[in-house]
């Protein structure tokens, strides 16, 4: 009780405890709310280095947001592109937060008369050295109104401050502060690619002495690459705060200014021990980003430039550059055993031989196959099953990738092909002894396989590439099989062989020949050889009276065989003509307008503009239009094709049909098209017309 009036008398004591107890806690907190920063998020690359076994540059950067401290991964995105103006993908770059590389650093300290010098050297002794990497390199620059040599760089920290910084005297008068920034920035080097840092630590602003400008220091710092760090804090002088935020926002670097003007040498002291700290952590936010060079432009001299915009979540665009080192890497790919053609009808392993850099986990191998990507592995080696592919010649590619796609080197040559298919012949019906009765003969192949027609073929066995159709001399494949049957071998024989004897040896076969302008035939098969048997004699015959012995019979018989071989002659002159315009294009250019076909199938219209001289129209998938599956409509069915200067339609065989204009051909025959024109193959309408007429609707029949 006696406590409590004793307070009471004495509220003036009372009222100095409290304030002095406020005063106290004022000081505690102004060193955390009484420090403003330069504010302005930074980006500095550094230092590039190349990874030949990824083939990748490696950025080294240091990536701080406005508050100085570093940006998480989700609040930035990065823009490269190369001094070409390549953009680089950015599935080509990987960010990933980095140890911080070793680096330079020279501290401006202010030993002027207004700074409390032993207490900021504590201050750098228990919280900036400590947390400093080992390999980090220190020198020392103080300043008042002179400015003292550089002193050597540090590893040992500990050894600067025991050296250099103990029992520092103060000095009176006008302070030297740019002066000594820019020394500093002198004991940067040029390209060293390591990161050089200025930390600057004052109160001081610039006087009456005539000092280095801005414009000098910030020159000297992009030239060094260099950083500019300051911690500034009011004492009887006050800092250039604007100019001080300046030149670290324009070297990416930072600012804090301490401006508590009601302070103390402890409060300085905690105040600059706190910025230390944020000044490791700035130090410390640093990145990797790693950039895949494979197939990238822009290579000169064996290095790169790079152009870095990073746009932050607060909208703010930081740029920065960098030239990176390139090992210009060289790859090959050829063939084991060079390119000479290869005719088979066997598998046959292709292999190549790489040579590259690069491991076989960095790259893939891709072969070409008439000009598409058929393999593409790690694979040396490809197995081109020839009893599979359509017979034909085929050219060999092969091209080594990186896992980018992008080429890294392309065999110098094709390699080139010619497949065989293999043809098993047999006698599947009658007997090759007896020769009047019929026989058929049966061909089976691959039934995946879309082959052309079978010749069959008979030859004496004594002149064996004198060869004669056999029968009909054709038949089509279906399902992987084609079948011939003669009705009378031995007539079929007399008819080829008139002088034949009895007993003479004679064979038969099935070929695939091949197509214009190759002597190798698509497919051969097995032989069977037989011999020829005479006819049995025959009974004399009686002959009697006819009408043809009548004496105008014969003149007349003959004038009507005459008038029938002539006939049949023009017929066959005719079809062997329209064979020839299908098989051989002439050498007339097309046609200035252009013109299409549309085909309109189930409800569905597709139009294709007439750029070659040749088009075919079937069911088959090897036509330039497939007609889809309409059983009406054969494999090899129709051609569209630019003759002496005219557009023609033909059929491709014998029994194939069409409606043109409403009216019926069949087999070969020749029909000049005009615009408009409607071709009706089983199900489905083709239109010829002019390429200008894109709406074809009205000239389509509605009868389907």
């Amino acid at each position: 009780m006696r406590l409590s009036l004793e307070i009471c008398r004495t509220p003036a004591k009372i009222a100095a405890v409290i304030g002095t107890v406020l005063l106290c806690l004022a000081a505690a907190v102004s060193a955390q709310e009484n420090t403003i920063t330069s504010g302005q998020a930074a980006f500095l690359t550094y230092r590039c280095d190349f990874s030949a076994e990824t083939y990748s540059a490696q950025i080294h950067a240091s990536l701080t947001g406005s508050d100085g401290l570093a940006l998480p991964q989700d609040q930035y995105t990065f823009n490269i592109t190369t001094a070409s103006g390549e953009q680089v993908a950015p599935e080509r770059v990987t960010i990933s937060l980095a140890e911080r590389d070793a680096l330079r650093m020279v501290i401006v300290l202010d030993t002027t008369d207004t700074v409390p010098v032993n207490e900021i050297v504590r201050a750098i002794s228990t919280r900036l050295v400590p947390q400093l990497q080992v390999e980090d390199a220190v020198a020392l620059v103080t300043f008042s109104n002179t400015v003292s040599p550089t002193t050597a760089f540090y590893f040992d920290k500990n050894r600067l401050i025991n050296e250099h910084m103990i029992d520092l005297r103060t000095q009176s008068g006008d302070n030297r502060l740019y002066d000594a920034i820019l020394q500093a920035l002198a004991e940067m080097e040029f390209n060293q690619n390591v990161r050089q840092t200025v930390l600057v630590l004052t109160d001081s602003a610039r006087r009456s002495t005539l000092q280095a400008s801005s414009d000098d220091i910030l020159a000297r710092a992009r030239a060094a690459n260099a950083q500019i760090y300051s911690i500034g804090f009011y004492t009887r002088d006050i800092p250039d705060e604007q100019e001080l935020f300046t030149l670290s926002s324009a070297t990416q670097g930072y600012s804090w200014i301490y401006n508590q003007r009601q302070n103390t040498r402890a409060t300085i002291e905690e105040a600059v021990s706190d910025r230390l700290d944020d000044l490791v952590q700035s130090l410390n936010s640093e990145i990797l980003m790693t950039v895949d060079m494979r197939g990238l432009a822009g290579v000169a001299d064996q290095q790169i430039l790079f152009n870095i915009v990073v746009e932050t979540a607060n909208n703010s665009t930081l740029t920065g550059q960098i030239t990176c080192p390139v090992e210009v890497l060289t790859h090959s790919i050829g063939f084991i055993g060079g390119t000479d053609d290869i005719n088979t009808t066997t598998p046959v392993d292709i292999a190549v031989t790489v040579d590259s850099p690069l491991g076989e986990d960095e790259t893939n191998i891709v072969f070409w196959v008439n000009n598409e990507p058929i393999q593409d592995s790690d694979s040396a080696v490809f197995n081109f099953n020839t009893p599979t592919m359509s017979p034909g010649e085929y050219t060999i590619g092969a091209q080594l990738r990186d896992h980018n796609g992008d080429i890294l080197a392309t065999t110098p040559g094709t390699l080139k092909i010619f497949a065989q298919q293999v043809l098993q012949f047999n006698v599947t019906g009658g007997a090759l002894t007896a020769l009047t009765a019929p026989v058929t003969f049966e061909v089976t192949t691959d039934p995946t396989l879309e082959l052309p027609d079978i010749h069959f073929v008979i030859s004496a066995l004594s002149t064996p590439n004198l060869s004669y159709p056999l029968g009909q001399g054709t038949a089509p494949v279906q399902n992987g099989r084609a079948t011939l049957t003669v009705a009378n071998m031995q007539a079929e024989i007399q008819r080829l062989f008139p002088t034949i004897a009895p007993g003479e040896e004679l064979q038969v076969s099935a070929v695939i020949p091949g197509g214009a302008g190759t002597l190798q035939p698509l497919g051969t098969s097995n032989i069977i050889a037989f011999s020829y048997a005479a006819p049995p004699m025959q009974a004399p015959i009686i002959i009697r009276p006819t009408l043809f012995d009548h004496p105008w019979s014969v003149p007349i018989a003959f004038i009507i065989i005459f008038v029938l071989f002539n006939l049949l002659m023009i017929f066959q002159v005719g079809r062997a003509r329209i064979r020839r315009l299908i098989n051989n294009p002439d050498k007339h250019d097309l046609s200035d307008q252009l013109l299409a076909i549309t085909v309109h199938r189930n409800g569905a219209t597709q139009s294709h503009t007439l750029t070659k001289k040749t088009l075919t129209l079937g069911r088959g998938s090897s036509n330039d239009v497939n007609l889809g599956d309409d059983a009406n409509i054969s494999r090899q069915h129709g051609i569209i094709m630019w003759r002496k200067k005219h557009w023609y339609y033909a059929n491709r065989k014998r029994n194939t049909k069409a409606r043109i204009e409403g009216k019926l051909f069949k087999g070969f025959k020749l029909y000049e098209l005009e615009p408009v024109t409607e071709i009706e193959i089983g199900e489905t309408k083709v239109i010829f017309h002019s390429n200008a007429q894109q709406d074809i609707s009205d000239f389509i029949r509605t009868d389907l």
